[in-house]
């Protein structure tokens, strides 16, 4: 900025025809030429904010403090010498010792942490691998059983008719005289009396037993009545409808009626309470037998 006489304030020198004058003639300086083998210019190189985070650990400690603290708490404690150590290289490094503290503090709870995570999972690994054995000795185990069971023949299955457990290689039941070989041909009626009369062969057992045989009613011995019993109210529901049907009517007519009296009536009723349960579910869809065996059991006094 100028002034001269006759201004009346201050211009740029460029605006001030006599001062502007004074430099027009005036030639800029060349600029000097760049060596030819010099290198070009480069910029520094810029720290990165992963080298930072790495030398600070974002805490402000220098990079030898914090792998010291590394060290000092990788077993999750911190020993009085440890400790010795790490308030010596804070105090010539000029940390605030409450600052210090509290960093130490955090380091050691994170690394216990990161120590009871290793642990439980260990922990777990351990207890998954104790039960994959325990199942693995388990099954063998069985398979050890069931194999030997089948080679000397004690395979354990239970009787359809009274559900008393039998061999394998058993033909009839020792318990109820169910016939397995008899179930081809034969109706479940059939089958069912067929039982009861093999409880009638049996020989009497007791005192009471060969009295009420040589009295001629060895057929009612208590005995017998109770093995009658287990036979009807375990014996196998058919599957088709019209054994269902039959079963049905055997069983209900001897609950009621005349052979109220009978002492197998109370069985025979259970029974006939069984078969009407699954014959309302089997015959729903077919109206005409579902019909039938409602007014059956209307007639009978049977309800399910």
């Amino acid at each position: 900025m100028v002034f001269m006489e006759g201004m009346t304030e201050w211009l740029p020198a460029s605006h001030v025809p006599a001062v502007s004058a004074l430099f027009k003639n005036k030639k800029e300086a060349p600029k000097t030429p760049p060596i030819p083998w010099a290198p070009s210019p480069t910029a520094p190189p810029k720290v990165s904010k992963t080298n930072v985070s790495e030398d600070k650990y974002q805490n402000g400690l220098s990079l030898k403090l914090n792998r010291l603290i590394t060290a000092a708490v990788a077993d999750g404690e911190i020993s009085d010498l440890e400790r010795q150590v790490l308030i010596r290289n804070a105090q010539e490094e000029n940390v605030p010792m409450d600052e210090f503290v509290m960093i130490l503090e955090a380091r050691l709870f994170e690394q216990r942490q990161v120590l009871f995570a290793q642990q439980k999972e260990m922990e777990h690994r351990q207890q998954m691998e104790k039960a994959a054995q325990a199942v693995q000795v388990a099954s063998m185990k069985v398979e050890t059983a069931t194999h030997k069971a089948k080679q000397d023949g004690n395979v354990v299955k239970k009787c359809p008719a009274c559900g008393a457990p039998i061999k394998a290689i058993a033909t009839c039941c020792p318990e109820c005289g169910y016939d397995y070989s008899a179930d081809n041909g034969t109706s479940p009626v059939e089958r069912l009396n067929a039982q009861l009369s093999a409880i009638d062969n049996e020989k009497a057992s007791g005192l009471m037993g060969k009295y009420l045989s040589v009295m001629g009613a060895g057929d009612q011995s208590p005995e017998k009545i109770e093995k009658k019993k287990r036979v009807i109210m375990n014996f196998p529901l058919p599957s088709d409808k019209m054994g269902i049907l039959d079963l049905f009517i055997a069983c209900a007519s001897q609950a009621g009626g005349v052979f109220s009296k009978n002492k197998l009536g109370s069985a025979y009723k259970t029974k006939a309470e069984q078969i009407l349960s699954k014959a309302r579910i089997i015959m729903k869809d077919d109206p005409k037998l579902f019909a039938e065996i409602n007014d059956l059991a209307n007639k009978y006094k049977i309800k399910a």
